[in-house]
């Protein structure tokens, strides 16, 4: 039986495309600074919400305090981190991220997720058990396997070739005759599929980190 939620073969990037747009529908052009710092707050005021457990085993919140006193962030920076709007200025070190994240057991990288990053991951990862199955995309792995010496430039090729499997827009450069001043690719798909540190993580997952990156990478384009 089909399941509704699951894609089919290979799902177009229809979906992704239009929630991306509705997110990026706001009333100022914002910089990615400014969502970012959205995101981190929003996301400090969640997760502290469920970060601690009291005698009952049930969650509670964590209070600034104990959130200054667990990370050693002055509980001035800390309540900066939690507030937003016109002259806040949340800009916390990457050190003191990292801080934060330990006592709040959160990856360092979740802090500060956009809303169109999170559905950038989710749409990545639907794709992968359909894609795993396919016939097409077996042979293609396999030979990316054999040809691939582990540089940037080879993962990023695969990735191109992965990306028109999947039906992805694999943009191919200016028109004949035109001009790129400032070299810049088109989209994030090399970028992207490169960001992973393959060496360092079991080759079973390589595949599908691949196929997650790629959706991801295809998926942002020059505003």
């Amino acid at each position: 039986m089909h399941c509704s939620v699951c894609p089919g073969r290979f799902r177009t990037e229809s979906v992704l495309s239009n929630e991306l747009r509705r997110q990026n529908m706001k009333p100022d052009n914002q910089g990615t600074h400014v969502e970012v710092v959205d995101a981190l707050v929003e996301t400090l005021r969640r997760t502290m919400r469920v970060a601690e457990v009291n005698e009952m085993g049930e969650l509670h919140p964590m209070k600034q305090t104990t959130l200054s006193d667990e990370t050693g962030i002055g509980i001035s920076s800390v309540r900066k981190y939690l507030r937003r709007g016109a002259g806040v200025q949340v800009n916390p070190s990457l050190e003191n991220l990292c801080r934060i994240a330990d006592i709040l057991k959160v990856p360092p990288a979740f802090l500060l997720m956009r809303p169109e990053d999170w559905t950038r991951l989710a749409s990545a990862a639907e794709w992968w058990p359909r894609l795993a199955t396919d016939e097409s995309y077996c042979e293609l792995a396999e030979g990316m396997r054999r040809r691939s010496d582990g540089s940037p430039a080879s993962c990023a090729r695969d990735a191109q070739q992965l990306a028109r499997l999947m039906g992805l827009s694999v943009p191919r450069g200016l028109p004949r005759g035109a001009s790129n001043p400032d070299g810049k690719h088109p989209s994030g798909l090399p970028t992207v599929s490169v960001a992973p540190p393959y060496s360092e993580i079991d080759e079973t997952w390589h595949p599908v980190i691949q196929a997650i990156c790629t959706v991801i990478g295809s998926s942002i384009q020059e505003r």
